[in-house]
């Protein structure tokens, strides 16, 4: 799966951000080292967000090999014509989660950034 990052966005976001904390307090540190600071964590976010959505991708191949089900969002459940179950509002317990005691390596469920899109369950049957 190819994954292009939307470098404008991200560089938006990073000033954005950093306005934000120089007009919090402009005397310790320049506008252009915040910059450096956001820009480094806007990227991290994009990186997190692939590998979110690369996971998800993952588990739903896995899903439809073992003749299961999956969470998609519900407009894309339509949108295909899936056969989906009730849908509902996704929160913070229906987010991607580690096994393993908070570390980023093993994710289940949607990825963070469907919070509060509808989702559904898609039946692979």
């Amino acid at each position: 799966m190819k994954y292009i990052y939307d470098t404008k966005l991200i560089m938006q976001n990073a000033w954005a951000k950093a306005r934000v904390a120089y007009a919090k307090n402009p005397s310790a540190k320049t506008l252009r080292q915040r910059f450096v600071f956001q820009l480094g964590e806007a990227w991290q976010d994009a990186i997190d967000a692939r590998n979110q959505l690369m996971q998800h991708e993952e588990n739903r191949k896995n899903a439809i090999g073992r003749k299961s089900r999956y969470i998609e969002l519900l407009t894309v459940a339509e949108e295909n014509n899936l056969n989906h179950g009730q849908e509902w509002v996704c929160a913070e317990n229906n987010l991607m989660f580690s096994s393993w005691g908070g570390e980023r390596d093993l994710f289940f469920g949607a990825p963070n950034s469907w919070l509060g899109e509808q989702i559904c369950y898609v039946y692979t049957r």
